[in-house]
């Protein structure tokens, strides 16, 4: 019996269609025309063919997930809808059918929510304000419109209660702030307006202060040249005291030996007459 060629194993992951439609086609050829070492290299192929079939169904539920993400972010879809249907991360499809299927269905959803966003009557405005709220975090509801609208839910009239009054603190944050900016602007120009006062006066005082010690200096010179003059005098009072010579001074006279007799007669007074007085010293 001649051997059917033998499959050759390749480093590179098949296409996924194709290895399916060669499974089937060996499948309908039969089994019973192939040897034992044909069989498990088959069996293997056909295990390498599942692991990608697999990995590559995993990818693509991935892929699809993000998308329904990025449509229910953009479009504000309501994730109430299908909260009923729970996706298993952990579940992934055997085959590239069930893979299709499975990425059919979520773009089917993205779809119908993007078609019943564009029939509950989007404006521009809306349309406009979902794109520049696009890649932020959390659902770009539209906080400017009215919370009690009939066709909003519980928890998107919370939502939006809870944005507005969000808005409305950072207004008042923003105020206050500016306040302050304002009232730390207005106090720095009045430190700035003391700096530059301060400066001129320090710089007055330096002025002042150098005028002090250019006098100071100038009354030092003065003093030395008195000392140095007191000095000079001193040494010449002392070489001319030097040079007198002192002698002794007599002074002598003589007085007139007067004749007063000694008699207890009292004395005449002094108005006695010049006859009277001549007559005594005789």
């Amino acid at each position: 019996m001649a051997d059917s060629p033998r499959p050759r194993a390749s480093s590179a992951a098949p296409p996924v269609a194709s290895s399916a439609s060669q499974a089937h086609a060996v499948n309908a050829r039969g089994l019973s025309s192939l040897s034992d070492s044909q069989l498990l290299s088959l069996e293997a192929w056909q295990g390498d063919a599942e692991l990608v079939g697999r990995r590559t169904g995993g990818l693509q539920e991935a892929a699809d997930d993000l998308a329904l993400l990025r449509g229910v972010l953009d479009v504000g879809y309501d994730t109430k809808d299908t909260s009923s249907e729970p996706l298993d991360t952990e579940r992934q499809p055997s085959t590239t059918d069930e893979a299709a299927d499975d990425g059919t269905r979520r773009r089917s959803q993205r779809q119908r929510s993007q078609t019943s966003y564009a029939t509950d009557g989007g404006a521009d405005s809306d349309e406009q304000e979902v794109r520049r709220h696009k890649g932020r975090v959390g659902r770009p509801i539209l906080y400017r419109g009215d919370p009690e609208a009939p066709h909003l839910s519980d928890g998107e009239r919370r939502k939006i209660k809870r944005r507005i009054a969000n808005r409305e603190s950072a207004r008042r944050v923003r105020e206050k702030k500016q306040e302050t900016s304002e009232h730390l602007q207005t106090e720095m120009d009045e430190l700035r307006t003391y700096v530059t006062a301060m400066e001129d006066h320090v710089e007055e005082t330096d002025q002042k202060h150098a005028q002090s010690l250019s006098h100071l200096q100038d009354v030092e010179a003065r003093l030395c040249v008195a000392e140095a003059n007191t000095s000079r005098l001193q040494a010449e009072n002392a070489g001319l005291r030097a040079m007198l010579v002192p002698q002794p001074l007599t002074v002598g006279c003589e007085a007139p030996r007067l004749n007063i007799p000694m008699s207890g007669e009292p004395l005449e007074p002094l108005g006695m007459g010049r006859a009277a007085a001549q007559a005594a010293f005789k």
